[in-house]
């Protein structure tokens, strides 16, 4: 049975929401906005900045978020990978992205953006189909 139009795109939605998913985990994303005024080796002063990852500096429960944008590109793959559950999806993961904006969510947009482009191949198919 040959897969449905638009399962490669939904494949690549999931494995871009594991791999940001990952990037935001272990990744260090942040910046600390005051650095330490060091000497550096010509004696000037300079400040100082730490990097830290999105756990290191919000705690681990950050890692009870992380899932949420995987479970949103997992579920048309484990439903009927169809043109509604793919746009809702897409459009929830969209809406999640744009509330998140300021901290992780630009992270999610391809995957976003790949769970639609899924949905409208899926619906262009078989609106073809139908002619």
């Amino acid at each position: 049975m040959a897969p449905k139009a638009g399962t490669r795109w939904i494949v690549a939605a999931l494995l871009s929401a594991v791999l940001a998913c990952a990037w935001v985990a272990f990744a260090p994303a942040l910046r600390d906005t005051t650095g330490e005024l060091v000497v550096d080796q010509s004696g000037r002063m300079v400040a100082e900045y730490d990097n830290e990852t999105f756990i290191q500096a919000y705690g681990a429960w950050v890692l009870l978020l992380l899932p949420i944008p995987i479970a949103l590109a997992a579920t048309p793959l484990a439903r009927d990978r169809g043109t509604r559950t793919c746009a809702l999806c897409g459009g929830a993961l969209a809406v999640l992205a744009l509330v998140a904006s300021f901290s992780a969510g630009l992270y999610y947009v391809p995957s976003a953006l790949l769970l639609l482009t899924g949905a409208g191949l899926a619906e262009w198919t078989s609106f073809k189909q139908s002619l």
